[in-house]
C-alpha cells in the first residue's frame, strides 16, 4: 500500500526510495481488498529467482506439495524479506481464514525475528489501528480490536525490525455484530 515500508514513492516527489519500475498507485495491494473486496493471502517473491531475500511461508498441514498447495489456497501464508517467524491466529483460526466472531475482535501474535523488533502494526482494512510494543527479537501478545465496528473487516499484521527487515501475515476477514 502507498506509505507503507518499501513501498517506493512517485519519482515526481523526490521522496526516496522513488519507484524506478513505473509509479501506478491503483495497483497497490489495498485497493484489491478495500475496493474490489478480493480475498488475497499474502507471500513475497522477487522476480530473479532470490532464497535469501524474499519468503512466502505457507503454514501447512502437511509437509509435501499438497500440502503446500492446500495451504496457499486457504491463504494460510505471510510473507517476509528474512527468515521472520510469524503467527497470528484468533481463537481456532489463522491468517488467511473468513470467520464470523460474536465477541470482540483479539489476535495472538507470535514473533521470532532475526533482530530486534522496530515496529509492529496491526491493520484494519488497511490502516494502522494499533502500534505493539516489544523489546528484543521476539514478541508474543494479544491485541483486541478496542473499536471494533459492525460488519466484515480484514485484519493483519506488520512487523519492521530495526535492521528494515518486513514480515507480514495474510489477512483475517472477520465478521462481527457490533
Amino acid at each position: 500500500m502507498e506509505g507503507a515500508p518499501r513501498a517506493g514513492y512517485d519519482p515526481k516527489t523526490g521522496k526516496q526510495p522513488a519507484n524506478i519500475a513505473g509509479w501506478f498507485p491503483a495497483g497497490y495491494i489495498d485497493h484489491a481488498l478495500k475496493e474490489k473486496g478480493y480475498k488475497l493471502g499474502f507471500q513475497s517473491s522477487s522476480d530473479h529467482w532470490s532464497t535469501h531475500i524474499s519468503y512466502c511461508i505457507p503454514l501447512a498441514e502437511r509437509h509435501d506439495r499438497a500440502g503446500i498447495l492446500d495451504a496457499m489456497k486457504k491463504r494460510h501464508s505471510y510473507a517476509a524479506t528474512d527468515n521472520i517467524v510469524l503467527l497470528v491466529r484468533s481463537g481456532d483460526h489463522i491468517m488467511g481464514d473468513e470467520f464470523k466472531s460474536t465477541g470482540p475482535v483479539t489476535l495472538d501474535v507470535t514473533i521470532a525475528g532475526t533482530a530486534a523488533l522496530g515496529k509492529i502494526e496491526v491493520l484494519r482494512d488497511s490502516q494502522p489501528v494499533a502500534t505493539l510494543k516489544s523489546s528484543g527479537s521476539e514478541f508474543k501478545g494479544t491485541w483486541t480490536d478496542p473499536q471494533p465496528a459492525a460488519g466484515k473487516h480484514y485484519y493483519y499484521v506488520r512487523v519492521e525490525q530495526a535492521d528494515g527487515q518486513l514480515a507480514w501475515g495474510s489477512p483475517m476477514w472477520i465478521e462481527t455484530g457490533r
